[in-house]
């Protein structure tokens, strides 16, 4: 049995929602979820090799130690966002853009859960996932532009045990906006469905867009696991 632990913010309600509904379908793969709304993880700690914190509304229940891989699903940046506000912006150098980039990659949630929550205590490969595509924010990319924007957070978030995954392929439409039926009724980290004005237009997914990630998750995670063994 694989042990996974996804550790993030309300971005993880989705993953919660999915995994009751597909769970019976992945009998080699367990996964755990902790995670809190907001920036609330960075309040979390590591005590006795668990997760704790108290706005915590999902939790894990092993020790860190005992997870065969991580991943993590805070407020990283989508390659829409990256795109929209950097690599297209045209009044800074590609050097301003590059540095402006990469801190904001390690100033994310996500980066704190890795460096802080997780590292420190686990050598395990971690999975760093980008937030779902905004659907309040419209921005039609070419298939070249989206690929750009990959690659730039592929080239941050590959190495020292990590792995990057963009938001699944399925969930875009062939101009790389948001496809409505994976964010209709999206779902928080305690798995309540909410309306789209309150979640899904900040880019939430529903239990459907969970599932889309989950699916993307089963092999990428295989293929780290098996790369690390």
């Amino acid at each position: 049995m694989i042990k996974i632990l996804v550790v993030g913010s309300s971005y993880i309600g989705a993953l919660v929602g999915g995994w009751n509904v597909v769970r019976e379908s992945y009998q080699d793969i367990c996964l755990d979820f902790v995670g809190a709304p907001g920036q609330g993880m960075r309040g979390a700690d590591v005590i006795n090799g668990m997760i704790t914190g108290t706005g915590l509304k999902a939790r894990c229940t092993e020790h860190i130690e005992q997870y065969d891989a991580f991943v993590v699903f805070g407020d990283l940046p989508s390659p829409r966002n990256i795109y929209r506000y950097y690599i297209g912006a045209s009044n800074y150098s590609s050097a301003v853009k590059a540095q402006a980039l990469a801190d904001l990659v390690e100033n994310s949630l996500d980066m704190y859960i890795v460096r802080e929550l997780i590292q420190p205590f686990s050598k395990a490969p971690i999975v760093v996932v980008s937030r779902p595509e905004n659907r309040s924010a419209t921005l039609a990319l070419s298939h070249g532009q989206y690929v750009e924007a990959t690659n730039f957070l592929c080239s941050i978030l590959t190495g020292d045990g990590m792995f990057y995954l963009a938001p699944p392929r399925s969930t875009l439409d062939e101009n790389f906006e948001p496809v409505a039926e994976y964010y209709d009724g999206a779902v928080d980290v305690e798995g309540k469905t909410a309306d789209e004005q309150e979640l899904a237009a900040l880019g939430h997914f529903n239990i459907r867009g969970g599932i889309a990630v989950i699916e993307e998750l089963s092999t990428t995670l295989r293929r780290v696991l098996y790369m690390a063994s």
